[in-house]
C-alpha cells in the first residue's frame, strides 16, 4: 500500500508540473481526482505537454524555413541590384575616342553613325556608295569622317586600315563596330547554286574578318572595344541560303576572338538582333529574287513546289512579319552604345522583342521542338512525294558533331609546325605581347588537353554515320566521343561566363609586359 501511495505521488507531482506549464491551479483539481485516476490524469497533461512540444518543433522549423527563403531572396536582389549598378558605369570623355563603323549607306550602321556623332565620338564611317556617304555627311557633323569600302575587296580594306591608322595615331581605336552585310537570296536550299551561298558569306563572314584582322592592333593599343553584328539567324537557320551559315560563323568568331582578347584588355561583343525593319528585310526585293531563281530551275523542282508556291508563301511570311518585325532601330544602336561605353558591356546583346521573346529561346531547346515550331510555317508543296526544306520530302537530314579524335587533323607534329610556322611570322610587337615563353607554354598545353582528350577509336564516328544511312528514325544530331558528350556540347549551352572561364584553364596566359622573343627556329 505504502509502495502504491508513494508512485500515486510521484505521478501527482509530475501531473503538478506538467500543469504548472500550463499556467493551471493544481491544488483543487487534485482535491477532487481519485488516487486511481491520477495516473490517467498525468498521462493526459504528459501527452498534452509532447503535443505542444512537437507544434514548438514545427514552428522553429517553419520559421527557419522563411528565414532561408527570404536570406536566398535578399541575396538575389542584392546579386541583381549589383549587376545592375555595375551594367550602369559609363566611361568618361568620349570625345577623344575614335570609333570605325562599317556599312554606313543604312540601316543600323547609318543610324550608329549619327547617333555616336552626336555623343562625341571621333566616328569613321565607311559606306559601299558615294551617295551613301554624301547623304551621311550632310546629316552628320564635320568632325564624321566617311570612306569608300568593300569588305569583300583585300586591297580596299589595307588602304582603309591604313587610313585609319594615320587618323587615330598613338591613340589608337577605341571602338570597332562590324556592321556590313547582306542578306543574299533566301530561298529553299534545292532552289540555289554555291554563287548563292557565296555573295553573304563573303560579305557577312570573310569580309567582317577581314577588317577585324587589320584593325585588331589598333584596338589592342586603345584597350577598346569590338562589336560584331551578328543576328538571330545566327543562333537559329529559319531559312536556307547563305545568311544563315553567314551568321553562324560571325558566332563563332564572335566566341574565340573574344577569349584571345580578354588578355590585353579588349572587350569583345556580339549583337544578335531580331526582325527589324531595313533594307535586308526588303520583301518586294526578296520576292523579286526567288522569282529570278524559279525562273531557272529545273522544271521538275518548279513541279514538285507548284505554280505559285512563292506567293503562297509570301502571303504566309507577310503574316509573321507584321506580329515580328521591329521598326524601331535604336534597339539595337542602343546596344551598341553599351557596348562601347559601358565599364562592364555584356558579351552578348539581343535586340528586338522578337528575339527575346521568340527566336533565342527556341535556339536552345530541343531540336524536334525546333523544328516541329518552324515547320508549321512552312508552306505545303503541290507534291510531296516528289531539313526543314527536305523533310517534306521524305529527307532525312542529320550532322555528326565528333569531339577530338586521332586522325590527321588532330595530329600534334602537324599543328606544331604550323604554330610554329606563324609564331615566327608575327612582329615583333605581338610577339613580346604574348611574352617570351607563350609559344612553348601553349605546346605544351595543347599536347596535354590532345593526350587527355583525344579518343583513338574513330569507329565512334562512323558508327554515327552508319545509324543515320540505315536507321528508319534517324537523329538529327550525334556527338561522338566522351568528351564531346560530357564536355563539349554541354559548355556550349552554358553562359558565356562559365565557358570562357572553363576554356581559358586550357591555355596560358599571354604575359604582355614580357621581353620580345628572339625568332623561333623550324625543325
Amino acid at each position: 500500500m505504502s509502495s502504491l501511495r508513494g508512485r500515486e505521488l510521484i505521478y501527482l507531482l509530475c501531473f503538478q508540473k506538467n500543469c504548472s506549464q500550463f499556467g493551471l491551479g493544481v491544488t483543487p483539481l487534485t482535491q477532487l481526482c481519485h488516487k486511481y485516476m491520477i495516473l490517467e490524469v498525468w498521462l493526459c497533461a504528459e501527452s498534452a505537454s509532447k503535443l505542444l512540444l512537437i507544434q514548438e518543433k514545427g514552428d522553429q522549423k517553419s520559421f527557419m524555413e522563411m528565414f532561408i527563403c527570404v536570406l536566398f531572396f535578399l541575396a538575389i536582389f542584392y546579386l541583381w541590384w549589383r549587376w545592375r549598378a555595375q551594367d550602369g558605369q559609363k566611361i568618361q570623355d568620349l570625345t577623344h575616342k575614335y570609333i570605325f563603323i562599317t556599312g554606313c549607306d543604312s540601316g543600323f550602321g547609318n543610324l550608329a553613325a549619327r547617333t555616336f556623332d552626336e555623343k562625341g565620338f571621333r566616328v569613321l564611317a565607311s559606306c559601299l556608295t558615294e551617295a551613301g556617304a554624301l547623304d551621311l555627311k550632310e546629316a552628320t557633323s564635320e568632325q564624321l569622317q566617311t570612306v569608300l569600302l568593300d569588305v569583300t575587296n583585300p586591297d580596299n580594306v589595307r588602304k582603309v586600315a591604313e587610313w585609319i591608322k594615320a587618323e587615330v595615331g598613338s591613340a589608337g581605336l577605341w571602338g570597332l563596330i562590324n556592321n556590313a552585310g547582306i542578306m543574299g537570296p533566301s530561298a529553299p536550299t534545292d532552289w540555289l547554286t554555291i554563287e548563292h551561298f557565296r555573295a553573304p558569306i563573303e560579305v557577312n563572314l570573310i569580309g567582317l574578318i577581314n577588317v577585324t584582322l587589320h584593325l585588331l592592333p589598333l584596338v589592342k593599343m586603345a584597350r577598346g572595344r569590338l562589336v560584331n553584328i551578328s543576328s538571330t539567324g545566327g543562333r537559329l537557320a529559319v531559312w536556307g541560303g547563305g545568311y544563315c551559315p553567314s551568321k553562324f560563323g560571325v558566332e563563332g568568331f564572335n566566341d574565340s576572338l573574344r577569349r584571345d582578347m580578354k588578355a590585353f584588355g579588349v572587350k569583345v561583343s556580339c549583337i544578335e538582333p531580331g526582325l527589324f525593319k531595313t533594307g535586308l528585310s526588303n520583301r518586294k526585293k526578296i520576292i523579286q529574287e526567288r522569282e529570278t531563281i524559279w525562273k531557272q530551275l529545273p522544271p521538275a523542282i518548279r513541279k514538285q513546289y507548284g505554280e505559285g508556291y512563292i506567293q503562297k508563301d509570301a502571303a504566309k511570311k507577310e503574316k509573321l512579319t507584321q506580329i515580328f518585325q521591329n521598326t524601331d532601330l535604336s534597339l539595337a544602336v542602343k546596344c551598341m552604345e553599351h557596348a562601347l561605353t559601358s565599364i562592364h558591356p555584356h558579351s552578348r546583346y539581343t535586340a528586338g522583342w522578337d528575339a527575346k521573346v521568340l527566336w533565342i529561346p527556341l535556339s536552345n531547346m530541343p531540336t524536334a521542338i525546333q523544328d516541329f515550331i518552324l515547320l508549321r510555317n512552312k508552306t505545303e508543296l503541290a507534291d510531296p512525294t516528289a531539313g526543314r526544306d527536305m523533310q517534306h520530302f521524305g529527307v532525312k537530314v542529320s550532322i555528326i558533331e565528333p569531339g577530338c579524335f586521332q586522325t590527321g587533323i588532330t595530329s600534334s607534329e602537324a599543328i606544331e609546325r604550323d604554330l610554329l610556322r606563324l609564331w615566327n611570322q608575327l612582329t615583333p610587337e605581338v610577339r613580346e605581347s604574348y611574352g617570351d615563353q607563350y609559344f612553348v607554354e601553349y605546346v605544351k598545353a595543347q599536347r596535354l588537353s590532345m593526350k587527355r582528350l583525344c579518343d583513338s577509336d574513330i569507329s565512334k564516328v562512323t558508327n554515327c554515320m552508319e545509324h543515320a544511312l540505315i536507321a528508319k528514325y534517324p537523329r538529327t544530331r550525334y556527338g561522338p566521343g566522351w568528351d564531346a558528350k560530357f564536355f563539349w556540347l554541354p559548355l556550349s549551352y552554358a553562359p558565356t561566363l562559365l565557358s570562357d572561364t572553363m576554356l581559358s584553364m586550357l591555355l596560358p596566359t599571354p604575359a604582355a609586359s614580357r621581353k620580345s622573343v628572339s625568332r623561333v627556329p623550324l625543325v
